[in-house]
């Protein structure tokens, strides 16, 4: 047994000083991609610099064409409440699909019902964005009906229903080219 065990552990010894070193001349990998706006960087300090021309339209009270330490306050306390009132604003119409008495209470018959409310609140959601949906000139006859594409319906993921045929087994790889 410990002939077996040393001759295994020998062997893998020999196969870790068998590997071949990379070329001294080889060109380092690519690094990967680090932050920083990337290749649409033009649009998008045009974008900011849009943007902080219309917060300094809305802001500069005094018209001098910079904010002061005062505007600055008011414009973080007013963006905060902002951004309070849409995370409210996300949930209410959620609060409101459960809510069936209307007084912003969630009471425990409600919770209980909420599963099948909320589901049928995103499906009427759902539905309603279907029909708002723009016409997109990149790609014209969009099809209306979920599940029908350009290349035809869409094949059903998962295991096939009852009395549905079993989608065909996928054809075998081919085999590895022998090594050199």
């Amino acid at each position: 047994m410990k002939k077996i065990l040393m001759l295994g552990l020998m062997g893998a010894c020999c196969m870790g000083f068998a590997q071949d070193a990379a070329p001294a001349d080889a060109p380092p990998p690519p690094a990967g991609r680090r932050g920083g706006p990337g290749p649409n960087a033009p649009a998008f300090i045009e974008r900011l610099q849009s943007s902080a021309k219309e917060l300094l339209a809305l802001y500069d009270k005094n018209g001098d064409g910079k904010l002061d330490e005062a505007e600055k306050a008011a414009m973080d306390k007013e963006l905060a409440d902002i951004e309070v009132k849409a995370r409210l604003a996300r949930f209410y119409q959620q609060i409101k699909a459960i809510d069936t008495d209307g007084d912003m209470v969630i009471s425990p018959e409600e919770a209980a019902e909420a599963p099948t409310k909320l589901q049928e609140f995103q499906r009427k959601r759902m539905e309603e964005m279907r029909r708002n949906r723009p016409e997109r000139p990149d790609r014209p006859g969009r099809p209306g009906a979920p599940g029908e594409g350009e290349r035809g319906p869409r094949r059903r993921q998962g295991p096939p229903a009852a009395g549905e045929q079993p989608a065909p087994p996928a054809p075998p790889a081919p085999p590895a080219p022998p090594a050199q």
